[in-house]
């Protein structure tokens, strides 16, 4: 089976204490838009075009999304938990 590898780290400048990035995009068909404060994650929106599992790395931990085809998934990355989903057409 084929996995989307997206490693979270906190490799931000000291001056990017609080920001967001959008946009990010994988070869694979996966979009990931990431927001912070105090250098830390909040929350990711993923969406995946593909539908490929997503295994998501941060602070040592992984775990894995099996996402559905073009649904935007927001993700808590500290705990590893979908918050929602949306449908995007």
């Amino acid at each position: 089976m084929e996995f989307t590898f997206f490693t979270c780290y906190q490799l931000l400048p000291s001056s990017w204490s609080n920001g967001e990035i959008t946009g990010l995009k994988a070869r694979t068909g996966v979009e990931v838009n990431l927001k912070w404060t105090k250098r830390k994650l909040l929350a990711s929106e993923i969406t995946s075009s593909s539908g490929k599992p997503i295994k998501i790395i941060y602070r040592g931990r992984m775990e894995t999304i099996y996402p559905q085809s073009n649904v935007k998934y927001i993700v808590d990355i500290v705990n590893f938990t979908i918050i929602s989903t949306l449908q995007i057409k």
